[in-house]
């Protein structure tokens, strides 16, 4: 199993570890930024995609405006999601 954060796609490092993951392992990654382009994901290897769903789009900037953090939108606002490749 490899378990990769979301933030590899930001620092553009997700590329490289998945060139080197084993050929059978059972990848994962997981993060708020991860979920938006599941398929391109699953293109290359990745199996699950956790990340966040934002339901309510205008709350949710209005709380990162306000220096608000994950405790003031998970689940309210954004629930945590997983999105498995199908077989």
């Amino acid at each position: 199993m490899l378990i990769v954060t979301g933030v590899t796609l930001v620092n553009h490092t997700l590329e490289k570890i998945l060139k080197v993951a084993r050929q059978d392992a059972e990848i994962a990654v997981i993060g708020p930024t991860a979920s938006l382009l599941p398929d391109a994901l699953f293109a290359r290897g990745v199996r699950v995609v956790g990340g966040v769903w934002v339901k309510k789009p205008d709350e949710m900037l209005d709380v990162l405006a306000a220096g608000g953090s994950g405790y003031h939108f998970f689940d309210s606002l954004a629930p945590r999601i997983v999105i498995e490749k199908e077989h």
